[in-house]
């Protein structure tokens, strides 16, 4: 067993295991706390019994979740250029409107495509462990559907395609 599979048998699912995850990428305690509430300062308990829905758009809820997990390195819709793995892509696939009989309603069910991005696919498989136990414990209701494990030859790096049905 690596010891990344070992920390994420440790960690399992829920803030703790989350933080533990972050830290065990090479984050500081501090940055993952600050990166899981959101707040620029205050105590470890302020942090973790704050309600981290600090951003307004699903992008934003999605960045402050995704980012720490590959060290800062995650985008919409593409990588920067030239950039190293680790890194995450994220896209929404498709944003259906939830209706009722009365209207529209405010809820929306974005189905979201996240793309894990590593040198090795037990690399791979580490970072969307990672991203899996994220969502768990994300502000939005969400249900992952679907994971692919791929090879990307024109840049030499393995891929886990997660897709999620989120409802925000």
């Amino acid at each position: 067993m690596t010891a990344g599979q070992r920390l994420n048998a440790l960690a399992g699912s829920g803030t703790a295991g989350v933080l533990l995850l972050l830290i065990g990428s090479g984050a500081t305690a501090g940055a993952a706390l600050v990166n899981y509430s959101g707040l620029p300062t205050g105590t470890a308990a302020q942090h973790l019994l704050t309600d981290h829905v600090v951003s307004s758009t699903l992008a934003e809820k999605l960045e402050v979740i995704l980012n720490p997990l590959a060290s800062g390195k995650s985008w919409p819709l593409v990588a920067a250029p030239g950039i190293q793995a680790p890194y995450i892509v994220y896209r929404d696939v498709i944003s259906v409107t939830s209706n009722t009989l009365g209207g529209a309603t405010n809820l929306q069910n974005t189905r979201m495509q996240i793309d894990a991005y590593e040198t090795s696919k037990a690399a791979a498989q580490t970072l969307a462990q990672s991203i899996i136990a994220a969502m768990a414990v994300a502000s939005f209701a969400n249900v992952q559907i679907a994971k692919h494990n791929l090879y990307e030859p024109e840049v030499k790096l393995h891929r886990v395609l997660l897709e999620f049905s989120i409802w925000a």
